[in-house]
């Protein structure tokens, strides 16, 4: 064989192997890309509590879609019977928010009595929480350590005699979250 042909068969072999190179790293990246829009426009549902100062001190549990889609809120567990601590024993909190959907930014916030739950010697509370977005399926867990809400202290200033307490707990509260 000629050195032409052998050098022409060589060079047909790296172009072939240079191309099949370049077709994986197109690939690979545009999956890489397509996992990150994905990312960047799903939705990211959490489950959280807070405690709200207006007038009585009351906690609230959040659920809250903090991502860039709606999301279709498919199934929600919690390992505690949270109707023991509801104002009222027969509406359940987020017992019927199965086949919801949820918007970016919207959330749905249910209080819970706070005696009996910060006294009841529950520690913690833990929430699987499974949802639909752009035809995917994601589940998150979430707990919630009570006991970390528990040694919270916040004061707030009020008169008995003053006829906007309630007014101004409210400011107070809406000063600490905008802090």
């Amino acid at each position: 064989m000629e050195i032409a042909t052998i050098v022409n068969i060589i060079l047909c072999i790296i172009s072939f192997i240079l191309a099949v190179v370049s077709v994986v790293t197109v690939i690979i990246t545009l999956k890489q890309n397509s996992k990150m829009l994905e990312s960047e426009s799903r939705a990211y549902l959490a489950i959280y509590g807070d405690i709200i100062y207006c007038q009585l001190t009351s906690f609230y549990l959040i659920i809250k879609n903090f991502g860039k889609s709606s999301a279709l809120i498919t199934s929600f567990e919690c390992d505690k019977d949270l109707s023991k601590f509801a104002y009222f024993e027969e509406f359940v909190p987020f017992s019927h928010i199965t086949n919801t959907s949820i918007a970016p930014g919207q959330s749905f916030k249910c209080a819970l009595r706070q005696e009996k739950l910060f006294f009841s010697g529950v520690p913690s509370i833990n929430f699987k929480i499974s949802y639909k977005c752009n035809n995917k399926e994601y589940t998150e867990d979430f707990c919630i350590n009570l006991e970390a809400y528990k040694t919270l202290i916040n004061t707030t200033a009020s008169s008995k005699e003053d006829p906007l307490k309630i007014i101004s707990y409210a400011l107070q509260d809406i000063n600490k979250k905008l802090l």
